[in-house]
């Protein structure tokens, strides 16, 4: 309903998170999906250079994985520190996100 008033969908709030951050972090998969559907920038950084893929990839969100990629994102963005939504998986033992961005060419 707020899109469809015109609602911004990349909008950030102070600490430079977009709706579909805060989606992604939270495995909210329509809010997802529909962000996407329409518009949002799946790539968008944070004030520490974390993107949607890497949030949904650290908190395990394998559909929200999914439907990101599927949207485009790119896999292999790395946040301020260097570290990638790959290596988050991997470290948080994600393992069915770590498969999924390996299928899709992550590094």
């Amino acid at each position: 309903l707020l899109i469809e008033g015109g609602a911004k969908v990349n909008l950030v709030n102070e600490d430079g998170t977009s709706p579909l951050m805060a989606a992604s972090q939270n495995g909210h998969n329509s809010i997802v999906s529909l962000l996407i559907e329409k518009g949002a920038d799946v790539d968008l950084i944070d004030l520490i250079a974390r993107s949607p893929l890497i949030i949904a990839s650290q908190n395990g969100h394998e559909l929200v994985v999914s439907l990101l990629i599927e949207g485009g994102a790119k896999v292999n963005l790395v946040n301020e520190d260097g570290i990638s939504a790959l290596n988050f998986a991997q470290n948080m033992k994600h393992h069915g996100v770590v498969e999924l961005l390996l299928e899709n060419d992550a590094k």
